[in-house]
């Protein structure tokens, strides 16, 4: 017997024994594939020190594992290669559709976590607990079924769908659009890289209103499967992605981002007259580390972050990322110099409050630098505009010390 005839008797053996699995072959093949996909990237995401957006992207893959094996149980039951009765007909059907409730919130958690971290949501315990009380009481309704069948029936050896099951799926569905919602209300307060990502979010979201009811008008074929998969696969991309393009500490754009920002701006020629690079120095960030370690100064590089986010909200809109370990770049349309020096005294004014609202043991000095882009010259480059803004922070620094010095003798001599 040649390999050839020996692989299609194997094949026609297998299609035999499985010809009496009704559709069940689909699904778990489907969610068998799946379930390989989400171990890979639960094993990727436990390297190296997790993040809060890893911990809660690890949760999410461990959920989707426990869910497609939950539909591997579920199937089997269903067609009755693991014995049907009463009792596996429940605990199976109870554990994959309480499983997907949990599975929604979860994600819907990981789509607004930008929002989150930039404080345009609440972020605590109180809005987290409100947020979970449609999966809870699905939870709750599922695990109690055999009490009064409102989602689960079960009668004689039989079980059958409650009369409430339809709300149980509208409240699992309602989290994906919720997030998108709340990511598009807030848009206006997004870079163009954060603007991307609710795009992401919003078809996520279109993509599990459409196909996730088709899965209860047609079990035969795994359309959730494919739906939280693709879903998995798009998140786990963006989160690899925002690794590159958003410093983890402060949540915003990193040095990265900020020079394909600058490049894109400079090839689309929009207003070029009015473009001002700002580069912000954190004076006394080596003191804090020095003083109250390490963790302290991250607090610090928050705290500046928050007093830039709330003058963008506020009072101007600009482009805001980490350039380097205490530095950061702004880059904003200005009109004319007295607009550019009220816009310097703005940001100095809602860095002080933003250390005096988060009760800072310490005042945080800032060093800023500009420049302003102009044709023929060093500055009309990336790099140039950057290398432009250093220089005058360095003046200034200088310009101080002398001050600062030159004080410091007057004082002596009197």
């Amino acid at each position: 017997m040649s390999s050839n005839e020996a692989i299609f008797g194997v094949w026609g053996s297998l299609q035999i024994a499985l010809s009496g699995w009704g559709y069940a072959p689909f699904h778990i093949v489907a969610h068998i594939s799946c379930l390989i996909v989400f171990a890979i990237i639960f094993n990727k995401l436990q390297s190296g020190n997790q993040s809060d957006s890893q911990r809660l992207l690890t949760l999410l893959c461990l959920i989707e594992i426990l869910y497609c094996a939950a539909q591997i149980i579920r199937v089997l039951v269903d067609v009755n290669i693991i014995p049907m009765n009463l009792v596996s007909q429940y605990i199976s059907s109870a554990a994959s559709t309480g499983l997907f409730s949990v599975l929604l919130w979860v994600l819907f958690h990981f789509s607004i976590f930008d929002l989150k971290a930039k404080k345009l949501v609440p972020n605590n315990f109180k809005f987290n607990f409100i947020t979970a009380i449609p999966m809870l009481i699905n939870v709750i309704l599922l695990s109690t079924s055999p009490i009064h069948g409102l989602y689960l029936n079960l009668r004689g050896s039989t079980m059958t769908f409650g009369r409430l099951i339809n709300l149980k799926i509208i409240a699992d569905l309602l989290y994906p659009l919720t997030g998108a919602l709340l990511v598009i209300s807030k848009r206006r307060l997004m870079t163009r890289y954060e603007r991307e990502n609710m795009s992401v979010v919003s078809f996520l979201a279109i993509f599990l209103m459409c196909f996730a009811p088709l899965q209860l008008f047609n079990w035969k074929f795994p359309f959730l499967c494919y739906v939280i998969l693709i879903t998995s696969i798009v998140i786990y991309m963006n989160y690899a992605d925002s690794l590159v393009s958003l410093d983890p500490v402060t949540r915003i754009p990193n040095r990265n981002a900020v020079l394909l920002h600058l490049f894109e701006r400079l090839k689309s020629g929009v207003d070029l007259d009015k473009l001002y690079v700002f580069l912000v120095d954190v004076e006394d960030l080596w003191d804090i580390n020095d003083r109250y370690g390490r963790a302290e100064g991250d607090r610090a590089l928050k705290i500046v972050t928050d007093g830039l986010n709330k003058f963008r909200e506020n009072e101007h809109k600009c482009y805001i990322s980490r350039y380097a370990s205490c530095e950061f770049i702004i880059i904003a349309d200005i009109n004319n110099r007295n607009e550019r020096d009220l816009f310097i005294e703005h940001i100095r004014n809602y860095i002080i409050n933003s250390a005096m609202h988060a009760r800072a043991k310490y005042i945080i000095h800032v060093n800023i630098g500009w420049s302003h882009y102009e044709q023929f010259s060093r500055s009309e480059t990336v790099l140039g505009l950057i290398e432009e803004a250093d220089h005058m922070m360095n003046e200034n620094k200088e310009q101080k010390k002398f001050d600062d010095l030159w004080q410091s003798s007057f004082h002596d001599e009197n």
